[in-house]
């Protein structure tokens, strides 16, 4: 990876990392005590979201094991979040992913690496409060890597996507002229990697920052099923969307923001 695009102002806000696996019923409410207080010296902060929905490239077989409640328990999503709330784990019953956040003031990205690390530390704490407490084995049937970047084109150019992203031609001859907002969805299929189909998704949508700032977010996802079911297929899937996702970034964006963001490579 070492010929990879690099730049010095990356104009980066979030990075997300994760899996999807076979639903673990076990992991909600008062069961996750013991996990939450293994991670409370890091992520001091809990709170509760309404789950993620499955998002499956292909349809694989996600049959889960019985289960049988007299009340129906509510499925939901658990934060645990540094005290900045810059760092984030997410967790369900099938999905674990690793959030780094900009916030506001900016923190500096910590790079790829970092996160990766981060991740296996906290899939390997994962597996092994699921194994010791008798609920299973993670089986992971998705693996995804994200980035979201935020691009600074002007409260009331919104509309105006060609000012970053490359081949974009405008509506020029509209007779109502430029949009007032622009959004954008583009998929590619992603050979070589995983087990097929895998997917890389190149976003654009208006949004707010924290501050107020209006923006356009970028956001590009790789997401496929890994060709296995352990850590180790994981983390290969996730370097090599990476890849993937670093290269498209670079080619989809124009020279002109490329200097802006300090290009090294």
């Amino acid at each position: 990876m070492g010929d990879l695009p690099k730049f010095e102002r990356p104009p980066v806000v979030e990075v997300a990392m994760g899996v999807q696996f076979r639903p673990v019923f076990g992991l909600r409410g008062l069961a996750l005590a013991p996990l939450r207080e293994a991670w409370r010296s890091e992520y001091p902060r809990t709170e509760e979201q309404p789950p993620l929905a499955p998002s499956v490239e292909g349809s694989p077989a996600l049959t889960p094991q019985f289960q049988f409640n007299l009340v129906p328990v509510p499925i939901t999503r658990q934060w645990f979040l540094d005290e900045a709330g810059i760092q984030l784990v997410q967790l369900q019953q099938d999905r674990l992913l690793i959030n780094w956040r900009a916030g506001e003031p900016p923190a500096q990205y910590p790079r790829y690496r970092v996160l990766r690390q981060t991740f296996v530390d906290r899939f390997g704490e994962l597996a092994g409060f699921v194994s010791g407490e008798g609920l299973g084995e993670l089986e992971i049937t998705q693996a995804e890597l994200s980035y979201i970047n935020a691009i600074d084109v002007g409260p009331d150019e919104l509309g105006h996507i060609g000012q970053f992203l490359r081949a974009w031609s405008g509506t020029e001859g509209h007779h109502l002229g430029d949009p007032e907002q622009a959004r954008l969805t583009l998929s590619f299929l992603v050979p070589g990697i995983g087990q097929p189909p895998v997917r890389l998704y190149a976003e654009v949508s208006p949004a707010q920052l924290e501050s107020g700032q209006r923006v356009l977010f970028f956001t590009l996802t790789v997401r496929g099923h890994p060709g296995g079911k352990g850590l180790e297929e994981a983390l290969k899937f996730m370097d090599e969307a990476r890849e993937h996702l670093v290269r498209s970034f670079t080619e989809l964006t124009t020279e002109a923001t490329h200097e802006a963001w300090g290009r090294l490579r």
